[in-house]
């Protein structure tokens, strides 16, 4: 029976919504609830069902502290994310509870002054804001500082609560989020909240316009002070809003008709006791459907007895179950307010672009441009300069081929009942910038059309706020380059897109094909809705060929560069030669092959000419562009793809918002650097070594102090930190095998802003891959605590003990890795394959030191065990085999998997009592009384 499926979710906006987790009251039995609801939703999705938000209404821990936010968001929702996908993160949305704040600071307040008519305390201004941040702001702060939720950052803005609007399969909803908390104190706090009626009020007119409202609380309405109760019902019944709560550790909901009209809903506990207890944990399924203007509900409770969740069926009252029996209906609340739209009737006299746009108008704005260019202008694109409306205007570039074919298609539909998009992919550095303007150029060449040019692709923009400036006086060629992150934008805008302005937009985007893959672009682009073409740019025509060399030769020898050592004939051909070559490298074929006419297969002349321009440039005090193009060179370089705008603001120390106006522009028109899919480049990876090279050569800078500057400025960013598990680990992981000193100070300077198991795991197996072992168990013996979280740090500290020559130590740390005392959860058949194969190698050790038989029959009992684990590769089977040989030879005896798993406490039991390092005695976990029901489960006893 399908439960959550039984309806095409296409017609829903669905929603999760959990409250009251209480995170740090019982690690071990909240683990285990986190592992039993992200079981839960992985159900649920293989039924179809993909909650398009992710709603968390309090309590998400016990006590306000920082470490117990750590294990909530990284250990709970991080997973949870993940597990669902469809970019949920950007769409949970989260509001503290009583529990989410220290009640013991600032203790002092009375909240009837704060409450009192006279006071200004929540007034939504600059005066108000302030106030907050005073009197709450250090009681709030764990919860603030480590809010990874898609609300985050306005809590103590003048706003005092966050609302947003997204759009779900064509319906508008709008998300509020109010802080029911501000004013709780202790156990007596009903009647005595606020959230802020100005607050309330603010949040709910954002959001005005949306067709669905959901508001986020903590505590039901009833708990705010009296006299503000009936107002800020009023509020919601006037905006026809859904109040999604908790608290009461219960689910329910009830119609409020009183005062306009608005739904509330309460949630039951996520975690609330153990298993066995009285109380029931939970969480509830939503949906609204506009079609039938109703809200669906499913509670649902883990029942401890049946070890599995049911729905919870006593919840709600059962009259209002629907036809499916499987969830409960409640009228959605209505009537709807009219909703706003932009008059496409007549013309907008003043036309604004959105942030990160510009409006071209090409038959007048692009004619100053129709000129020769200047030498030096010339000579920078030639050399990879980023092109502009200046360049691609100018009577110096000429058109290849593509643009014409990207021309002809777009005539073809200019009268076209459908929008027509025409999309240009191909590989990094083939031009297809300069194709995109070209092509632009000429097709809006008439004085009734008008460019919308995305200018930062770094700017996020809604469709609504591109509509809002499309004029019907016009024709729109809206130009997006590296179109990869706006193929979902340009979808939601033609679909938004009015009919009266089909016919009148156009669209004209590139791309870096492994970008359009990776985005998943080709999902979101949809042929048969839009008239669609799609064309590649690969390489170089014979035609391309003599168009460039006749751009270069325009300006002598400056502009041929080492090409005008060849005789004038043979360029073009030559050119072409390097253009195959280049075909068969990872990076452009086109730029590759410009860097080696025109500059030979030795840039670091060209590296020295622009460091010395570079230089000087200042950014910020202690920072020129210099230093800019150098930090995004080793990553480049290094085959490191992931650095981001924030990550280099950060290591450069600025504003991340100027970050493009100061660094990223400017190092564009010095054909330096380049951005795509977020990420920041230089022009070329030989262009990128060639800049380290001569930055060691010439200024004394190494690899080692750029790439700690940048890891360090990443590790700075904390939790909005983009592509942090590469940060974290892949930059030393791909350092270690050239450069293991390297990768190791890379690896201690993650440590010194994030000390945790994963880590230093981390940095002790680099110390051992660069034969450190001795430095390596230090970090592992500094913290051992860490070795009950992980089973990975567990067994990284006992290969290393093992080493050392400490076996014994090595003993008892593998097999605690694969005890149920290790980490929550059981080992995976991974975990079993790997420890099982170590702790044979090291059982045969211990027996060659002391020759006790009993070593060899844990070393058999190994064997046997790794022997029985599924699917086995050739490889394992091998070392098992090897493992249960030497044990024969030394005198053990077969034994069935029962009694294996006691021969293996046995043997680590007699390791601890074989001359353990004094030294490792202290800080080595409790052995004693470890279980293995885990592995009797992994193994299939």
């Amino acid at each position: 029976m399908k439960i959550l499926s039984d309806v095409d979710n296409n017609h829903y906006v669905n929603w999760l919504h959990l409250s009251d987790f209480h995170t740090g009251k019982d690690d071990f039995a909240t683990g285990k609830m986190f592992d039993y609801i992200i079981r839960h939703v992985e159900e649920r999705l293989e039924g179809g069902v993909i909650p398009d938000f992710l709603f968390l209404t309090g309590d998400l821990v016990q006590s306000g502290k920082q470490f117990q936010y750590e294990d909530f968001w990284l250990k709970f929702v991080d997973p949870l994310q993940q597990r669902i996908g469809n970019g949920i993160a950007d769409r949970t949305f989260a509001v503290p509870g009583n529990h989410d704040l220290q009640r013991e600071v600032l203790n002092f307040f009375d909240p009837k002054l704060i409450t009192d008519a006279q006071s200004r305390f929540f007034d939504a201004d600059g005066q108000g804001a302030k106030t907050r941040t005073d009197q709450l702001f250090p009681r709030f702060s764990p919860y603030v500082n480590n809010d990874m939720s898609a609300g985050r950052g306005h809590w103590f803005s003048e706003d005092g609560a966050f609302a947003v609007t997204h759009t779900i399969r064509g319906r508008n909803v709008g998300v509020a989020g109010i802080n029911t908390a501000w004013l709780c104190k202790d156990e007596n706090d009903k009647e005595r909240l606020s959230p802020g009626k100005p607050l309330v009020e603010r949040a709910l007119e954002r959001i005005a316009d949306a067709e669905i409202r959901l508001v986020l609380g903590h505590h039901p309405m009833d708990w705010i002070v009296q006299h503000e109760q009936k107002p800020l019902k009023s509020l919601l019944g006037k905006f026809h809003a859904i109040y999604l709560h908790g608290h009461l550790h219960e689910s329910w909901a009830q119609a409020d008709n009183s005062s306009g009209g608005f739904l509330a809903i309460q949630a039951g506990a996520a975690f609330q006791a153990r298993e066995g207890e009285r109380w029931k944990n939970g969480l509830l399924w939503g949906r609204a459907d506009l079609g039938s203007a109703k809200v669906l509900l499913q509670p649902w409770t883990w029942n401890s007895n049946l070890q599995q969740w049911n729905i919870a069926s006593d919840a709600l009252y059962r009259n209002r179950l629907d036809e499916t029996g499987h969830w409960w209906s409640f009228d959605l609340p209505v009537p709807m307010p009219a909703q706003k739209k932009v008059d496409y009737t007549s013309p907008i006299k003043e036309i604004h672009p959105p942030r990160g746009w510009s409006i071209v108008n090409a038959s007048v704005d692009l004619q100053k441009y129709r000129k020769p260019l200047l030498q030096e202008d010339a000579v920078k694109y030639f050399e990879g300069g980023a092109p502009d409306w200046a360049i691609v205007s100018s009577t110096s570039i000429g058109s290849r081929e593509i643009v014409d074919t990207i021309v002809l298609q777009t005539d073809q539909f200019r009268q076209a009942e459908k929008p027509f998009i025409s999309l240009l992919l191909g590989s990094g550095c083939e031009g297809k910038s300069t194709v995109l303007l070209q092509a632009a150029q000429q097709i809006a060449s008439g004085t009734d059309w008008r460019i919308l040019h995305r200018r930062n692709e770094g700017v996020i923009t809604e469709a609504e706020e591109i509509i809002a400036c499309l004029s019907t006086s016009y024709k729109w060629l809206l130009l997006v380059d590296d179109a990869a992150n706006a193929a979902a934008l340009v979808s939601r805008l033609l679909e938004k897109l009015p009919a009266i302005m089909f016919g009148k937009v156009f669209v004209l985007m590139a791309s870096r094909e492994s970008d359009w893959r990776m985005f998943g672009a080709q999902n979101q682009i949809w042929p048969s809705a839009y008239h669609f073409c799609e064309n590649r740019v690969e390489g170089l025509t014979s035609l391309d060929a003599d168009l460039i060399v006749e751009s270069w030769g325009a300006f002598g020898e400056a502009g041929l560069g080492r090409l005008a050592e060849v005789d004038k004939s043979k360029r073009a051909s030559k050119l072409e030669e390097y253009a195959k070559k280049e075909a068969t490298m990872a990076e452009g074929a086109l730029f590759g092959a410009l860097l080696t006419a025109r500059m030979g297969s030795d840039l670091r002349l060209h590296a020295t000419h622009l460091l010395d321009r570079l230089s000087q440039h200042r950014i910020s005090e202690k920072n020129t562009l210099c230093d800019a193009l150098l930090l995004i060179a080793v990553m480049h370089a290094e085959g490191l793809d992931f650095l981001s705008r924030p990550v280099l603001a950060s290591a450069l120390g600025i504003n991340r918002d100027n970050l493009y106006r100061d660094v990223l522009v400017p190092l564009g028109r010095e054909a330096a650097a380049t951005t795509r899919s977020g990420q920041v480049y230089t022009r070329h990876r030989r262009i990128a070594e060639a800049l380290i090279l001569t930055a060691a050569d010439q200024q004394a800078i190494d690899t080692q102090s750029l790439l700690i500057k940048l890891v360090s400025g990443a590790m700075q960013l904390g939790r909005d930190l983009p592509n942090s598990r590469a940060w974290r680990f892949s930059v030393s992981e791909t350092i270690l095998p050239k450069n293991p000193h390297l990768a190791i100070e890379v690896a201690k300077t993650v440590l010194v802003h994030e000390d945790n198991q994963y880590v230093r795991s981390h940095l002790g197996s680099l110390y051992r891959n660069a034969d450190r072992a001795d430095e390596g168990a230090l970090v592992f013996r500094e913290k051992s605590e860490f070795v009950h979280l992980s089973r990975a740090f567990a067994l990284e500290w006992g290969i290393t003990e093992g080493l050392l020559g400490n076996q014994s130590a090595s003993v008892i740390l593998e097999g605690y890795s694969l005890s149920d005392q290790c980490e929550r959860g059981w080992p995976t058949r991974e975990d079993a394959q790997r420890r099982l194969s170590n702790l044979g190698y090291a059982f045969g050790e211990l027996f060659l030191l002391y020759g006790n038989v009993k070593f060899s029959n844990a070393q058999m009992s190994v064997a046997l065990l790794g022997l029985a684990l599924p699917s086995l590769d050739g490889r394992a089977r091998s070392y098992f085999n090897a493992h249960k040989n030497s044990a024969e030879s030394t005198g053990a005896s077969m034994m069935r998997l029962d009694d294996a798993i006691e021969s293996l406490k046995i043997g680590i039991d007699l390791a601890a009592e074989s001359g353990i390092n004094p030294e490792v005695v202290p800080v080595l976990p409790d052995y004693r009384d470890i279980t293995f029901f885990g592995l009797r489960k992994v193994v299939g006893i």
